[in-house]
């Protein structure tokens, strides 16, 4: 059973997997900023594999893919690179998702694109039910607390297994809060 960590300590590890860092730097950065709350380098291990979808072996590129899909990819692309410094290129199979999620808003930024593909991928390879990431997208929690109240409502009244739910999106939710609000002060 993994060890319940606190929301900044949890937060901070799972921007930094997200930026595509390995565990053992993670696990060393964290110990530098929290001291005995961090994590195992075990426990960061098992995070990174909870939450990134393994890469495909084909990176995506703007001359395998349609016209429409490069449209929707590209800047995606370049954004999770220089966010990344380089870590990650998108491979097809996330530059696909990109591309379909980036057809319900695309004023939303760059960056809650790649997350959202992420978190679909995650739950494809596990077999694990998507609707309420659709219903995620849908709502925008990270847009204010009357969406954060509606979201919490749906799941808790429409979902029998909705502790798993809130507990896995929590942190990318917040991820993405924390996003938009950089978003506004720049």
């Amino acid at each position: 059973m993994e060890s319940r960590l606190d929301i900044d300590v949890e937060r901070e590890m799972v921007q930094q997997i997200y930026m595509g860092f390995a565990a053992g730097p993670i696990q060393r950065d964290l110990i530098a900023k929290f001291g005995h709350r961090a994590p195992h380098e075990k426990t960061v291990k098992r995070r990174i594999a909870k939450l990134m979808p393994p890469q495909s072996a084909e990176p995506w590129s703007l001359t395998g893919g349609d016209p429409e899909e490069a449209a929707q990819v590209l800047d995606v692309a370049i954004i999770v690179f220089k966010q990344t410094q380089g870590r990650i290129w998108l491979d097809r199979e996330t530059a696909g998702l990109v591309a379909r999620l980036r057809q319900i808003d695309p004023s939303l930024p760059q960056w809650i694109f790649y997350l959202m593909a992420l978190r679909y991928l995650v739950r494809a390879k596990e077999g694990k039910d998507t609707r309420d990431l659709d219903i995620m997208l849908g709502v925008q929690p990270w847009r204010g607390e009357n969406e954060v109240e509606y979201f919490v409502n749906i799941l808790t009244t429409c979902f029998d297994d909705f502790q798993w739910r809130l507990k896995e999106l929590e942190a990318t939710s917040t991820v993405i809060k924390d996003l938009r609000q950089s978003d506004k002060k720049a």
